[in-house]
Parts: C-alpha cells; sequence; structure tokens
C-alpha cells in the first residue's frame, strides 16, 4: 500500500516539479534575471492562472430531480404510466404524450385524456384531485431516489384542456413561483 502511494506521488509529482523548475530556467536565460525574479514572476503566472479557473461569484441553483420515469436520456412510458396509475380513478382512457421544458425551472409532462368517469366534478375540483395524484407520483419518485424529508406542495401545477392535461413540475427554487402562478391562472379559468 506505501509503496502504491509513493509510486503516485511520484509519478505526479514529478513532473509538476520538472515543469516549475524547468520554467524558472526557461525565464532565467531568455530575460536574463537572476533566480529570484524568475522565480517571481513563474509564481506570479501561475497565481494569474489560478486566478482565472477560479469562480468565487458564481451563482448556483439547487435542482431536484423530478424527471419521473426518465431514464437519462428518453423518458420510459412503462413507469411513467405506472406513477401515473392514478388517472384511472378519474379518467376511463389515457395515455403519456410528450416530455418537454416549459421554462427555464418547469418541465412538463403531457397526457391525453377522455372518457371522464365524473362529469359531475367542476374543473377546479378535477384538477385539484389530478394534482394530488401527480404529487403522490413525485412523492413515490423522491423516496426511489431516498430523498424523504422534501416538502412537495411547491413542485406541482396541474392544467386541463379539453382532451390534454398538462402537470407542470418545477425542478428548482426559482420554479415555485411560476409554479404558484400556474396555479393562480387555473383558478381564474
Amino acid at each position: 500500500m506505501a509503496k502504491s502511494i509513493l509510486w503516485f506521488a511520484l509519478n505526479l509529482l514529478f513532473p509538476i516539479v520538472f515543469m516549475y523548475f524547468f520554467c524558472i530556467i526557461f525565464i532565467m536565460l531568455i530575460k536574463n534575471k537572476n533566480f529570484q525574479n524568475a522565480k517571481k514572476r513563474v509564481d506570479d503566472n501561475i497565481q494569474e492562472i489560478i486566478k482565472f479557473f477560479k469562480s468565487d461569484n458564481v451563482e448556483t441553483t439547487p435542482c431536484f430531480n423530478v424527471f419521473i420515469g426518465h431514464d437519462g436520456i428518453y423518458p420510459v412510458e412503462d413507469i411513467i404510466n405506472k406513477k401515473f396509475e392514478g388517472f384511472y380513478r378519474f379518467y376511463q382512457n389515457w395515455f403519456f404524450n410528450n416530455l418537454y421544458y416549459y421554462s427555464k425551472n418547469v418541465v412538463v409532462y403531457e397526457f391525453k385524456v377522455w372518457d371522464c368517469l365524473y362529469e359531475n366534478f367542476n374543473r377546479q375540483t378535477l384538477q385539484y384531485k389530478l394534482r394530488q395524484i401527480a404529487e403522490k407520483a413525485l412523492i413515490s419518485h423522491f423516496h426511489e431516489l431516498g430523498l424523504f424529508n422534501i416538502p412537495i406542495q411547491n413542485f406541482v401545477a396541474t392544467s386541463l384542456n379539453a382532451d390534454k392535461l398538462l402537470v407542470f413540475i418545477a425542478f428548482n427554487k426559482a420554479g415555485f413561483a411560476e409554479i404558484q402562478e400556474l396555479r393562480e391562472k387555473a383558478k381564474g379559468c
């Protein structure tokens, strides 16, 4: 073990130290400077390179993995249908149609739905019930990923237009405001 660590350290450090001293000697020969001035110049250049690649003011947004039934490349319809199978309580026929980005912060699952089992539900109640099913699917997805303590109330909004059901899911905190706007818009309809 110690031999392999020593071997790794020598193979890693030797080229770096060699290049460092080579640069100092190169500057001494080309610029006719003494060792101290050449070393200072090399150190300054290394500091500039480090400063160039260092990024203090980068603003990162934490993202949540909300892509239910996504294998990293394509959505897998069987998984999506299993997660959203609660739609069968309200629609006799439905299927997953598409997955796309609504904005930089929200993703949309599009479903085709027809033959509603409860014709006497008003639109807002039906959208609320469908949102609960989508929230349950998202909770199940988070649990599969090992995430058990994420509050789910700000993630999901639904929109029902004729035979098209849209499930909007925010995947970062900036998307929560968009979800609230979508919910208010759905209430106004």
